[in-house]
């Protein structure tokens, strides 16, 4: 992502190794976080998507996707595995503002103001489809769909707002805005 070249770094093979090991690493009980294989695995399946083709499908079969003729360029092929990176991040962490400012901070060296709408759209898409999987299969803890790092805040017990202490963080939030 920083213009180096190095070959294979974002192979389908590369992609299931990291997979296989990911899955084995947590089985065994290691120490794995979740902010770093998420990143690299979504980062692969950007890498996957910015490269437009597959290879049995090209060279075997002779079949070109559609509209893939402008993901041939390496800036194109860049901006994809940080957009992926950044899903994965959102995805890990259900905040697709989150990926969406890693990608901006860490994840891209060349910035297009352009971009920052689809990196969004691509992060936001990624937590829904997320949320959707996890309630579907009944992996979340309620059995509605409710969307992780948008709307859903969390609960705080013994915490209460009057409307007076609401009127005067917006009003605050509306001076610094303005100051700012």
């Amino acid at each position: 992502m920083n213009g180096l070249r190095v070959p294979f770094n974002q192979h389908f093979k590369v992609f299931v190794v990291r997979v296989v090991g990911l899955a084995f690493g947590i089985a065994a009980g290691l120490a794995i976080g979740q902010e770093g294989p998420m990143i690299h695995v979504g980062a692969s399946i950007g890498a996957g998507v910015g490269y437009g083709r597959h290879s049995f499908l090209y060279e075997k079969l002779k079949v070109q996707m559609p509209g893939t003729r402008l993901l041939r360029y390496d800036k194109d092929r860049r901006f994809f595995t940080s957009m992926g990176a950044a899903a994965g991040l959102a995805c890990a962490f259900g905040s697709p503002l989150g990926g969406l400012l890693f990608m901006m901070e860490e994840g891209a060296n060349f910035w297009k103001f352009s971009l920052t709408f689809k990196a969004f759209s691509c992060c936001v898409l990624t937590v829904l489809f997320y949320n959707v999987i996890m309630t579907r299969y009944e992996m979340s803890d309620s059995k509605s769909l409710h969307v992780i790092g948008i709307l859903n805040l969390g609960t705080f017990p013994g915490i209460h707002f009057s409307f007076v202490d609401i009127l005067v963080c917006i009003v605050l939030g509306a001076l610094g805005g303005v100051i700012g």
